[in-house]
């Protein structure tokens, strides 16, 4: 068994570095994400962990008993990080061994189901992470993007980054977009009609990668 976190800060950093890609301004994020898998026996501070990286993290309040499930740096607010798990209960999880909560995310479970791996590096030391499958990581934010909805302030860059991640693999690995979408339709009609509904909204300065990634996968017009 493992408990998965979600840490936002530079997964879509990653996911460009395994698709060994870099993104365009319109699709770089200003707070990607990582996906961390840990061990459930894993016992370690999360709060102390953030603390030794000196950019002024903070739990957010209104946690769980005094555990909070979002920490927010004070010099770059922008910069958070969210402790997730998957969503198979409507309340956050105590996981009193990192001295956090665990917030539930819906499909998750889809985005870390086969996880691979890469190097974070910094000025003094390289981190070896666990990063979701790119090409899950595309569909799985056309899922999301449905899910927030048009008013959410990250709904505006979710589309296009998951444009861009599909139009990298329909040019260089089909087959690894293939697999994914077929595991995404396996759980169900209301999952494929939320990927169709943020496809449609793609901007018009991407709608050439949908016509392209339906053919691939067989979706009908």
């Amino acid at each position: 068994m493992r408990s998965w976190h979600w840490a936002t800060s530079s997964a879509w950093r990653g996911a460009g570095r395994r698709a060994r890609s870099t993104w365009t301004s319109r699709t770089q994020a200003r707070g990607g994400n990582v996906a961390v898998a840990l061990p459930a026996n894993l016992q370690v501070n999360a709060h102390d962990a953030l603390t030794s990286l000196e950019h002024g993290f903070l739990p957010a309040l209104g946690g769980s008993k005094g555990m909070a499930s979002l920490s927010v740096s004070e010099r770059e607010p922008e910069l958070r990080v969210d402790f997730l798990t998957v969503s198979r209960r409507a309340r956050e999880i105590l996981a009193h061994e990192l001295g956090v909560a665990l917030s539930p995310l819906k499909f998750l479970d889809y985005l870390i189901e086969r996880p691979g791996q890469a190097v974070l590096l910094d000025r003094a030391d390289a981190c070896l992470v666990n990063l979701p499958d790119p090409a899950r990581y595309g569909l799985h934010k056309l899922i999301v993007a449905h899910e927030r909805g048009a008013r959410h302030p990250k709904h505006g860059k979710d589309i296009p980054q998951a444009l861009a991640l599909i139009d990298w693999h329909l040019q260089r690995a089909p087959h690894a977009l293939v697999d994914a979408w077929a595991d995404l339709a396996g759980h169900g009609i209301g999952w494929v009609k939320r990927a169709r509904a943020s496809l449609a909204q793609t901007p018009v300065e991407q709608r050439d990668v949908v016509p392209r990634f339906e053919h691939l996968v067989g979706l009908p017009k």
